[in-house]
């Protein structure tokens, strides 16, 4: 299968056929077994980045821009089917001492998006693949979360991890 062009996937994860799936994820296996061939003990995946809509990953884990109604769309544990297997993909290809970092947004802001409940099933679903699981912010720059926020004392990313971690 031929991986689609970026900003189409990035940005509506439903055009999106099983085959161009596929080759997502073999495109980045391929790519985190050259990273551990030359040397690096970990890859980083970023699940996180949001734009005027979520991209990449983040898209396939967000209500928002996922409406699949197939196997990788519906509930958060279909929702994160796609970026789970690639996940673990990685693991069985560069073996379970390879680290896996992935960054995700806690909660996103507004209606319809994310919620820290959503993380929290996440973080259950991703137990045996993912080692490091960074939460960031869903405000401020969007482009960019950060593991700060813009409010005062209450820092949302802090309490999705506190969610997480006592869940």
């Amino acid at each position: 299968g031929e991986i689609p062009d970026l900003e189409t996937w990035m940005e509506n994860p439903d055009t999106l056929t099983d085959m161009q799936m596929t080759s997502i994820q073999e495109e980045i296996v391929k790519r985190a077994v050259f990273f551990q061939h030359i040397g690096f003990d970990m890859v980083s995946l970023q699940m996180g980045l949001q734009g005027k809509a979520p991209v990449g990953l983040a898209s396939m884990l967000s209500p928002r821009s996922n409406h699949r109604t197939a196997i990788s769309g519906g509930s958060v544990e279909d929702r994160s089917r796609f970026p789970l297997e690639i996940c673990r993909a990685i693991k069985k290809r560069c073996g379970r001492s390879f680290l896996i970092d992935v960054t995700v947004i806690g909660e996103e802001t507004g209606p319809g998006g994310i919620q820290a409940t959503d993380t929290v099933e996440f973080a259950h679903l991703a137990e045996d693949c993912i080692d490091v699981l960074q939460i960031r912010a869903g405000n401020g720059d969007l482009a960019h979360p950060t593991g700060f926020n813009f409010t005062k004392e209450e820092p949302p990313s802090l309490q999705v991890a506190q969610a997480v971690k006592h869940s």
